[in-house]
């Protein structure tokens, strides 16, 4: 009988606009998929029901830094999406010893706040990423796309809005 046994993150590397950030990334939040739900009570429903209505967070990515890497001090670009954000992790499964490459691509906007700077000590920063669009693939397969300006979010190759969008007049 096969046992199931949690994925080990074994490596990865952060680019941003291309450029490796990886000696200086500690930790990484993806953002959240978790669904917003809106509670309906009627006299027609036996109890209360929950329907989901949407995203509860924004695609926020959280980045922890050890050192100081300038070019994420100043703002870059103009635009909702004008930086670009690559995750990219190799994964192994402890019971099988299968290798499960990941990647993650976002573009959008950052903020940075550094930590207190102290004379002999490594500095670090919290890198806020305010995505605008998601994909994420493993084993060179997409299994989640998500582009918030234009309504779309691919789960496992279907397209989750094309219907909404078609009603509404967008292909």
């Amino acid at each position: 009988m096969s046992e199931q046994f949690p994925k080990v993150l074994k490596n990865f590397d952060m680019y941003i606009d291309g450029d490796s950030v990886g000696r200086e990334t500690e930790t990484v939040k993806l953002p959240s998929t978790t669904m917003k739900y809106e509670t309906i009570e009627t006299g027609v429903f036996s109890r209360p029901v929950d329907i989901p209505v949407g995203f509860e967070n924004s695609m926020e990515l959280e980045i922890a830094t050890k050192g100081i890497n300038f070019d994420l001090i100043v703002p870059q670009g103009c635009g909702l999406n004008s930086t670009t954000l690559q995750f990219k992790g190799f994964i192994e499964d402890p019971g099988t010893c299968d290798k499960i490459s990941f990647t993650a691509n976002f573009t959008g906007r950052f903020g940075t706040e550094l930590d207190a700077m102290k004379k002999g000590e490594v500095t670090g920063a919290t890198i806020t990423f305010k995505a605008v669009t998601a994909e994420y693939i493993v084993n060179g397969a997409s299994i989640y796309e998500e582009r918030v300006l234009e309504n779309v979010l691919i789960v496992n190759g279907k397209d989750l809005k094309a219907e909404e969008n078609a009603a509404m007049g967008r292909m």
